[in-house]
């Protein structure tokens, strides 16, 4: 690296921070190269530079339709260029996004989508074993498979290649998280708002944790401070932890309320938290609606007594690898033990 620098501001102007931010790493390089060192950039035809960009914009925009669409820019670079390495990456994590892993945005199988992704990451490297999105698409498809040692190893290997990888900060801390390691999640999760004050994945992960916390208030403060800035699925994003700020503070009517404010294309996990604030407030037939072939949907299906679809969920969820404790669940509550 040539140069590093933290910037501590308030957000009250976002784009006059960026612009200073742009001024001074514009200065720096113009220093390193006027004392002879070079930058080494990739080199790539300029409208292939453009789409790959495009895809990366849309990737920031969390929900199934922008991703996908997302993965067809980075399939259209790689046509055009294969030895573009990061587009290999991006592809990757846009893969992994689109599965139907919790947290994520698609309906493809996780086994599926983990192996085309590791397929995708595995040539990134090939062509640039220093790329950090391809660590950090590896890291993610670790912590997917619940492998968390080498997922933490792999997102710290990409924070070390590149300081600023928001996604990768974001996903150490939700390896964090699920060991149980709430000072290293916050302290993570922290630092990736700092790359990108407005990262909403980041955001979101905040108001999360702080819940989780007991710091409701404090979540609160987090979401109007960055709501301002945002429109569209970014602004839709940050709904979706609104739902589980109010969910874990056992404001159930509250969390349905933002949830139905929420377009269907635009939920994201906030339809995992609104599945149990409906199934907390007994509505079970409005819980059914926002996951349709989850396991745990399948265990209200049985409590509604359509047990055939019950149990078709889950033997195809167990072929999966999943779904185990749903089907226990199930078969104790039937006494077919």
């Amino acid at each position: 690296h040539l140069w590093s620098e933290t910037f501590d501001r308030e957000l009250d102007d976002v784009f006059v921070v960026q612009e200073e931010i742009a001024s001074t790493i514009l200065a720096q390089l113009e220093q390193q190269l006027a004392q002879g060192q070079s930058v080494q950039v990739a080199a790539v035809d300029l409208a292939v530079y453009d789409q790959f960009l495009q895809g990366r914009q849309r990737l920031l925009d969390r929900n199934q339709e922008n991703i996908t669409a997302a993965a067809a820019l980075f399939d259209e670079v790689i046509a055009t260029d294969p030895n573009y390495a990061p587009a290999y990456a991006q592809r990757a994590i846009a893969e992994l996004l689109l599965s139907d892993e919790f947290g994520a945005y698609g309906d493809i199988p996780l086994s599926e989508s983990t192996a085309t992704a590791e397929a995708l990451i595995e040539q990134a490297l090939t062509l640039d074993p220093l790329l950090s999105d391809a660590h950090a698409a590896q890291g993610l498809v670790y912590r997917y498979r619940r492998q968390l040692p080498p997922a933490i190893e792999a997102l710290k290997k990409a924070l070390e290649l590149n300081p600023g990888n928001a996604n990768a900060a974001n996903w150490l801390h939700s390896s964090y998280l699920d060991q149980g390691d709430l000072r290293s999640a916050y302290e993570t999760i922290e630092r990736a708002r700092r790359i990108d004050p407005l990262y909403v994945p980041a955001v979101g992960n905040t108001v999360i944790l702080l819940a989780i916390l007991g710091q409701f208030d404090q979540a609160q403060d987090v979401l109007d401070e960055t709501r301002r800035f945002l429109d569209g699925p970014r602004l839709a994003y940050l709904d979706n932890s609104e739902v589980w700020m109010h969910a874990a503070a056992g404001r159930q009517a509250r969390a349905i309320e933002v949830l139905n404010g929420i377009a269907p294309e635009d939920l994201a996990y906030g339809a995992s938290i609104g599945f149990w604030a409906f199934v907390a407030l007994g509505e079970y037939e409005r819980a059914v609606t926002l996951l349709p072939g989850d396991a745990s949907t399948a265990v209200v299906l049985h409590r509604l007594g359509r047990k055939e679809e019950a149990l078709q969920i889950l033997n195809r969820k167990l072929r999966e690898g999943v779904g185990v404790g749903q089907m226990i669940r199930v078969l104790t509550e039937t006494g077919d033990y």
